[in-house]
């Protein structure tokens, strides 16, 4: 089991169960309470999955990755998911608590290969916030190419168009990509950027708690990268980049990644946070259509 798979996982049904579950921390709900909750009514109750004593795809995954846990017939948050969201720094939200829950920092091993938890989601989330956001992926035909041209087959992150599905719908939910549309040929198709902006806004916000806060840059993305290891520094992000094919990187050598740059130049454009470039002080390159940007500081505003 793995969090790409079974591949019917929807993230809103789980964050229906999640949302409820988190709401009666102190006892657990009858797991078939749940059920019938989430359940279409054309399927209740002949065909339901509560009578033939099955799980959905999403619950199979919540269970998977211990973001649900059963305690006799009933269902309660997991243990790492409770704790998540009890934590006093920036008053998680749920999508936060959910995020740092499934891509948790783990040994360099277990991210090259382990499908434990969210493993498989987090090397392919890795690998889709290498890529261009200005250059967004239309469909799994074309993710199947970008990864033909980037790494060796023993190395793909995805291992069939199937698994394709649920990455789409995962990383909008955790605040790691959006869904857009593009014209091509004459017709309207939908893509998705890797535009990892809520994910970096929320984390921004526990790591400069207070209006006028201000950090080094680089110490902002070396803590961006502990909270969430899919992003530049991270063990699964460095795990994918050491798998790129030679002259096949998206990402030039000393530049923060274009997703991750296009995130922080995002809320400095909308003046949340501000970029600074401060005299001498170490200079870290964003990416940007044209030259790379250097900046030294980060405030909250």
């Amino acid at each position: 089991m793995a969090a790409l798979n079974p591949p019917g996982s929807i993230p809103g049904e789980a964050d229906i169960i999640l949302r409820l579950l988190a709401a009666t921390r102190t006892k657990g709900l009858p797991r078939q309470y749940v059920d019938r909750l989430v359940t279409p009514e054309g399927l209740t109750p002949a065909t339901s999955r509560e009578t033939a004593g099955e799980d959905s795809d999403t619950m199979d995954v919540l269970r998977s990755t211990n973001l649900v846990r059963r305690d006799g017939d009933d269902l309660v948050l997991g243990d790492a998911l409770a704790s998540n969201l009890d934590k006093k720094d920036g008053n998680p939200s749920l999508n936060t608590a959910v995020r740092r829950t499934l891509l948790t920092v783990v040994p360099a091993e277990d991210a090259r290969s382990s499908n434990e938890g969210a493993g498989d989601l987090a090397r392919a989330a890795a690998w889709l916030l290498l890529q261009d956001p200005w250059t967004p992926i239309q469909g799994w035909q074309q993710a199947e190419e970008l990864q033909q041209r980037q790494l060796n087959l023993e190395h793909y992150t995805l291992v069939n168009g199937t698994r394709w599905g649920p990455l789409d719908r995962w990383m909008p939910y955790l605040g790691l990509a959006v869904h857009d549309h593009c014209i091509s040929g004459g017709r309207s198709i939908d893509v998705i950027v890797a535009d990892p902006t809520q994910a970096v806004r929320e984390e921004l916000l526990i790591i400069l708690p207070k209006v006028g806060s201000e950090a080094p840059l680089k110490l902002v993305l070396a803590e961006l990268a502990a909270a969430c290891p899919v992003l530049d520094g991270g063990i699964y992000a460095t795990v994918v980049r050491e798998r790129i094919n030679p002259g096949s990187n998206p990402v030039s050598a000393g530049t923060v990644s274009r997703s991750l740059s296009h995130a922080l130049r995002r809320l400095h454009d909308t003046k949340e946070f501000e970029l600074l470039d401060r005299g001498d002080a170490e200079k870290v390159l964003l990416a940007t259509l044209d030259d790379p940007m250097p900046f030294s500081h980060v405030v909250r505003r």
